[in-house]
């Protein structure tokens, strides 16, 4: 078994496969790891990588507040990918930046899980230290705290994810799932009402 911080590992590893769809966990080491992996792969002969990353990943971007995003169902996440992965040929060395149908605040998000869920839900703005607090106390790293908690927000405050693209539409053949269609579909979760079939 391989792993992305350990080179010498991931040869075999890759030994006879095809395709490889690279997700690496944030941290420090996230650019190290992927970079083993791609040297990795490339040595292997793997034929199609997909890389999934954040919005607006590059080495110079800031790492939320009152911003809107354009939030994307994980499902539809997970159905984009199949289809990357499995048409090699037709998506080969394309870039594309996947989101919902609508550019979201938290209090947009919050409107419409009331909707939904027929019971008042709010968004509340948690200080940076408190955020960087809890996230710490439930096990994340310093690192994952610090920059989720202060960068992250600070960049979509600023309106960092404030856009929605035509992409997963171009590859899925249809629109994404809303926020609501997720909340009617996860309601027995989420302390609302069973969704009606």
């Amino acid at each position: 078994m391989g792993g992305l911080e350990r080179p010498n590992s991931l040869t075999e590893a890759f030994s006879g496969v095809d395709t490889l769809w690279l997700l690496t966990a944030a941290g420090p080491q996230a650019p190290h790891a992927s970079s083993n992996a791609l040297w990795a792969a490339r040595g292997a002969g793997v034929s199609h990588i997909v890389r999934l990353s954040a919005i607006g990943a590059a080495h110079d971007a800031p790492n939320w507040g009152e911003g809107r995003v354009g939030l994307i169902d994980a499902r539809d996440i997970a159905e984009f990918a199949a289809r990357v992965l499995t048409r090699p040929d037709e998506h080969a060395g394309k870039t594309y930046t996947i989101t919902g149908p609508a550019r979201l605040s938290m209090a947009d998000a919050a409107s419409t899980l009331t909707d939904v869920l027929g019971k008042p839900v709010a968004a509340q703005e948690i200080p940076a230290d408190a955020a960087v607090a809890a996230m710490t106390a439930a096990g994340f790293s310093g690192w994952v705290s610090e920059v989720a908690a202060r960068e992250y927000s600070a960049a979509y405050a600023a309106g960092w994810g404030d856009y929605t693209t035509p992409d997963f539409v171009a590859v899925a053949g249809r629109p994404a799932r809303t926020l609501a269609d997720f909340a009617r579909d996860h309601a027995a979760y989420l302390g609302g009402a069973p969704a009606v079939a």
